[in-house]
């Protein structure tokens, strides 16, 4: 993650948390090693996730009474974890289906309905 992005973060974070983050970084030293610390959590994401992130504050601060989140929790905020069935590339293959399968699924349907004399 870029110092740059990170420094226009930590701004951000200030102007929303006030003395509540600002209060991390007594000194010059403690911000750039809060900012380092940060920057390596981050490293991976796009400047999009970082807005998303930025976007799910409100949320975050309801729920965390006023305090702002750790470099891991904002990650988080950014992309939030989701089980393998809800991730993108797993919906691509699960809804991809030959049209042949889906007479196969009928035709299995059917005689699951007939087994149980259910009437359609």
């Amino acid at each position: 993650m870029s110092s740059r992005v990170v420094d226009r973060l930590f701004d951000r974070l200030v102007a929303e948390f006030d003395h509540k983050f600002a209060s991390k970084m007594p000194d010059k030293q403690a911000e750039d090693d809060l900012k380092a610390i940060w920057a390596e959590r981050l490293n991976g994401l796009t400047v999009e996730d970082i807005r998303k992130g930025i976007d799910q504050l409100p949320a975050f601060v309801r729920r965390s009474d006023g305090w702002p989140p750790g470099a891991a929790e904002f990650r988080e905020l950014c992309r939030p974890h989701r089980e393998p069935y809800e991730r993108a590339e797993f919906q691509k293959r699960a809804l991809t289906q030959d049209p042949a399968d889906k007479t196969v699924a009928q035709l299995h349907i059917d005689k699951m309905r007939g087994r149980m004399g259910a009437v359609e």
